[in-house]
């Protein structure tokens, strides 16, 4: 159960996507509303639900038993447009969504620090580096963005070479060198940067 001091009404979305920072216990959620929200301190609620964690692990759980935890709303992205995707680099948040914009937000003051347009495409997979963003699209392409200043794509997967279909998933392979990519047509695709 999640409340939030700065919003009066109950909190209904759907998660689309998640991440965790382990060094501050902070969680991210990027919603199928638009909305992102952070999740604060981890630890007590953490600790709650193992210290009345029933001793049979078949019995039901109680309403009782659901942990609350503090939930802060760091803002927008288009309304009623998903956040596909949410990544920590350092200090900062990225969010990516179907309205085809990167987002990297200031989650101390909930502002977007900067946006970069990701090609006009519905943007559905994300990795981020220190030097890098790679974002995998609705149309099939992989479009490698640069974030300094919402500057945009610097390139694109050439036409064919994508995926036929959507971009479920990138990663990083090695540093910022070699990435792979893989798509609702059952392709694994592996990309020297």
């Amino acid at each position: 159960v999640f409340r939030s001091d700065d919003v009066t009404q109950e909190i209904l979305f759907e998660t689309a996507a998640a991440t965790v920072r382990a060094d501050k216990q902070l969680v991210a959620l990027g919603a199928s509303d638009g909305s992102v929200w952070l999740l604060d301190d981890l630890s007590d609620a953490l600790a709650a639900a193992g210290a009345t964690a029933p001793a049979d692990t078949s019995a039901k759980r109680k309403k009782a038993d659901v942990q609350e935890i503090g939930a802060q709303h760091v803002g927008m992205t288009s309304k009623d447009l998903s956040v596909t995707r949410v990544a920590w680099r350092n200090d900062e948040l990225a969010t990516a969504g179907l309205d085809g914009m990167l987002r990297f937000w200031d989650i101390d003051s909930s502002v977007v620090k900067v946006s970069v347009p990701g090609g006009g495409k519905a943007l559905t997979a994300m990795c981020i580096s220190d030097a890098s963003c790679v974002v995998g699209c609705a149309d099939g392409a992989v479009r490698l963005l640069d974030g300094r200043d919402g500057k945009g794509v610097v390139a694109v997967s050439v036409k064919g070479k994508g995926h036929a279909g959507i971009v479920s998933d990138v990663t990083w392979l090695d540093t910022d060198a070699t990435m792979a990519s893989g798509g609702l047509d059952g392709a694994v695709r592996v990309w020297d940067m």
